[in-house]
């Protein structure tokens, strides 16, 4: 099964809602580095950097066919 726009989700629910086109450029980069095994995708927060990881990333739970999920980091397209 491959993840799709709709099966992407934002928590909060509003993250970017105003901003459509950096919405939707997420969704795109968030569905093009999905797992093979994913079924879902919630963003949890949008481009930042970290301690952990000094680049420009998305954090993403991809989420399995049984409700366990893998968090990771996306980058953002140029």
């Amino acid at each position: 099964m491959t993840l799709t726009a709709a099966d992407v989700t934002f928590d909060p629910e509003n993250m970017f809602l105003s901003k459509r086109k950096k919405r939707n450029a997420i969704i795109a980069d968030v569905v093009n580095s999905a797992p093979s095994w994913a079924v879902n995708a919630k963003v949890v927060n949008g481009p930042h950097t970290s301690r952990s990881d000094r680049r420009n990333h998305i954090t993403v739970d991809y989420i399995a066919p049984d409700g366990s999920f893998s968090r990771m980091h996306v980058l953002p397209s140029p």
